[in-house]
């Protein structure tokens, strides 16, 4: 594999007597690499993508046999299922372009929907999230980097992982293309601002603070949503059963009028309460 464009003459390799072919994608460990595109992950993003998209439909085609899944359910065959295939070598291909990374993205948004019985077109989209306790994928591969990041800086010195884990963040700290500075452009393109500290002198306690400022401030973007929509009024200040205390406020939370056993009420109160109806005041 030749990174970059080709060559209009392909050169011959050879390994002892044998021609070695050129090639500009291969997959490796599950990822998929094309060395002649811009993002050399994006074959990945395209493959995850529809793997992500039939296994979503193959779980929904359940409902011709055994009716129409409630959204626990539901929710859980998302994460066992659906969730692996597009968050599959996130912490390697980080999210820099849109356009691959939106497919991804539009299959989550349509589970999500579909589980909870809402309209694909006009349903908004924080209400996925805060109404089923799923963190929205954006955030989710964030997260998982960072763990990924904490998982390199905890390996030996003499580990290939950690020597190419400080060799990225060398290019970084020159401005040179890398994973490390790939993650900086997410951190810094999150719909909030973090408190970045320098990748060179980090520790696995900075990266712990730093993934609950993105888990919070995840949630914090959520909620503002929620307060702000005029459609999502009667989402605002829910409090939810805490046992023997005093009901507490969860942004995050699988809602417990998702639970109705009957599933025609429950589509019906689900729309209602997120303003996805056909009610005159809707439709004005």
């Amino acid at each position: 594999m030749i990174m970059g464009p080709l060559p209009a003459v392909l050169p011959h390799f050879w390994f002892g007597k044998k021609e070695v072919q050129v090639s500009a994608q291969e997959t490796y460990v599950g990822i998929s690499f094309c060395s002649t595109a811009r993002n050399i992950f994006i074959e990945h993003y395209h493959s995850k993508a529809s793997k992500a998209e039939l296994v979503s439909r193959m779980v929904f085609a359940l409902e011709s046999k055994v009716g129409i899944l409630p959204p626990w359910e539901a929710c859980q065959l998302y994460l066992a299922l659906v969730d692996p295939h597009l968050i599959h070598g996130c912490e390697i291909s980080l999210n820099i372009d849109e356009a691959p990374w939106k497919k991804l993205e539009a299959v989550q948004h349509g589970f999500l929907r579909h589980a909870l019985g809402l309209n694909s077109q006009t349903s908004m989209l924080a209400p996925l999230f805060t109404e089923t306790a799923i963190m929205p994928l954006w955030y989710r591969h964030v997260i998982l980097a960072l763990k990924y990041l904490r998982y390199l800086l905890a390996l030996p010195a003499d580990r290939y992982a950690h020597c190419a884990l400080r060799d990225s963040l060398a290019l970084a700290e020159g401005g040179h293309a890398s994973w490390a500075l790939d993650l900086l452009f997410v951190l810094t393109h999150l719909p909030f601002l973090l408190d970045l500290p320098d990748l060179l002198s980090i520790t696995a306690k900075g990266i712990q603070a730093l993934i609950r400022e993105v888990q919070s401030g995840a949630e914090k973007h959520l909620q503002g949503v929620i307060d702000s929509s005029p459609k999502l009024y009667l989402l605002r200040d829910q409090l939810e059963p805490n046992g023997d205390k005093w009901p507490w406020h969860q942004t995050l939370y699988f809602r417990h009028y998702l639970s109705v056993p009957n599933r025609d009420h429950c589509m019906a109160l689900t729309r209602v309460l997120l303003s996805d109806h056909a009610f005159s005041l809707e439709r004005l």
